[in-house]
């Protein structure tokens, strides 16, 4: 199955406390992508923290929509660290606790806007989702099978097959994604 759900108990009311209080949702909407950094490269400043590992980390896109490969490429073993913004916090603890079974790497709040689609893609490895906000209108897609979270649960995806993440509601969608492990390339 593309899409399951994990065996690990998150206290979702804390966790959505801690997404208020640091406003998490101003920084998404705020940032270039509509991602976060939670976890960075040991070498990384505090003030690029919260966005070098965003985004893809091996393409920029042009003005026309063309993948333009990066001068700077960056590995996701790389990101391991927790960003200063949200060392002590609820999140880092989340992190923390499933880091007892998974290695996590290049975590990140990632949103999606309202009536939105990605393209289809592969990722070199699979991710942990926990769905923040979300409804029955967003869902992702691996093939022809259509994988609906609910919020406060903590899912595997198998994110190195095709897939795509979908919004088609009026809604944002957000999600803490996690890498695992190494990349393969």
């Amino acid at each position: 199955m593309s899409v399951s759900e994990l065996n690990v108990t998150i206290d979702f009311e804390k966790l959505l406390e801690t997404y208020n209080t640091l406003k998490i949702d101003e920084l998404l909407k705020n940032s270039n992508n509509n991602q976060i950094a939670v976890q960075c490269r040991a070498e990384c400043s505090i003030e690029d923290q919260l966005h070098q590992g965003t985004g893809s980390l091996m393409y920029e896109w042009s003005e026309s929509g063309d993948p333009i490969l990066r001068k700077n490429k960056f590995k996701q073993f790389e990101f391991t660290e927790i960003c200063q913004y949200f060392r002590g916090t609820y999140i880092e603890s989340i992190i923390n606790t499933i880091s007892e079974t998974y290695t996590i790497q290049r975590t990140r709040f990632m949103m999606s806007k309202p009536k939105t689609c990605l393209s289809t893609h592969t990722d070199p490895t699979k991710r942990i989702h926990i769905p923040i906000y979300t409804n029955n209108d967003c869902y992702m897609v691996f093939t022809d099978k259509v994988f609906r979270m609910l919020p406060g649960k903590v899912y595997i995806a198998d994110t190195t097959h095709d897939h795509t993440a979908v919004n088609t509601s009026y809604q944002f969608r957000t999600h803490l994604v996690m890498c695992l492990g190494q990349e393969f390339s």
